[in-house]
């Protein structure tokens, strides 16, 4: 696809060698004559601090795509088009490359046979991975992973997701979406979400699962967001630095922030109750 921008260039270099009229070149070209004319303004200081603010982003932040840094710029105070961030990012090279893609690997482990993938009535366990096929190990880490499922009493559900790289810890979020699916016309959510997790295999002693200090919860994970004024701050501050979707207001939804070292782990949904039925969305994000 050729652009405006383009379509002049090449109308003026054959009108600048005589070669035909400003006439010709642009009814030969599709370029409207008003096109040829048009002059670009200036770039105002907002827009240079704005690009500025872009391309510093996505350097320091190489796995981000356009869409995480568009999330990211309004708490920067800045605010543009989606689009906008494209174009600045594919101006600068600025795309994602394969020395930062991330390591990750899930597995869905559906006990009820109306959950699994096989028509058939039999239980299915499929194995989904994702791996990279270069790149520096150091930079791989989890991104994100989300799943919707339908959790339903008796029928636990279980998948794992592998954080590599050379980090001793990496801070992760983990949310247990619910009542605030209500936002995407989702109905049927499940009103008290619950989940855990589980480390497998620890690459030491020193692995596992450590929430952080800030968040002040209650007793295990996977209590409510809104349980208390300091955890609703911090989560709220968290899913957005991840450009997670806000959760509504005093929801029953679970969140957590904790560091995790490299290594094996496994969520399982297995609600207790009624009210722990329904569709849940389960989201683990790396915080940067």
């Amino acid at each position: 696809m050729v652009s405006p921008a383009q379509k002049r260039r090449a109308a003026r270099s054959v009108v600048d060698a005589d070669r035909c009229t400003r006439r010709q070149a642009c009814r030969y070209l599709g370029l409207p004559r008003s096109t040829w004319h048009y002059a670009p303004l200036p770039p105002t200081p907002r827009q240079i601090q704005l690009e500025r603010e872009i391309v510093a982003l996505s350097r320091h932040h190489p796995r981000y795509g356009y869409r995480r840094i568009h999330a990211v710029l309004p708490r920067k105070g800045l605010k543009c088009a989606l689009r906008t961030v494209q174009r600045v990012r594919r101006r600068e090279g600025l795309q994602i490359t394969s020395d930062d893609n991330n390591l990750s690997s899930f597995v869905l482990n559906f006990t009820d046979p109306y959950q699994g993938f096989r028509d058939d009535g039999l239980e299915g366990k499929p194995l989904f991975s994702l791996y990279p096929t270069g790149g520096n190990a150091s930079t791989r880490g989890l991104v994100n992973m989300s799943v919707l499922i339908h959790a339903k009493i008796g029928a636990p559900c279980s998948f794992g997701f592998v954080i590599g790289g050379t980090a001793p810890w990496r801070e992760i979020l983990i949310r247990a979406v619910g009542p605030s699916l209500a936002q995407f016309g989702i109905s049927d959510f499940a009103m008290i979400p619950t989940y855990s997790i589980s480390n497998v295999t620890p690459p030491s002693p020193a692995g596992g699962v450590f929430s952080l200090p800030s968040l002040e919860l209650p007793g295990t994970l996977g209590t409510s967001w809104s349980a208390n004024a300091s955890s609703t701050a911090t989560l709220t501050a968290e899913s957005a630095r991840a450009g997670a979707f806000p959760f509504l207001q005093g929801s029953a939804d679970k969140a957590d922030a904790v560091l995790l070292s490299p290594g094996t782990y496994t969520i399982t949904v297995s609600p207790h109750a009624s009210a722990g039925e329904g569709s849940e969305l389960i989201e683990v994000y790396e915080v940067e």
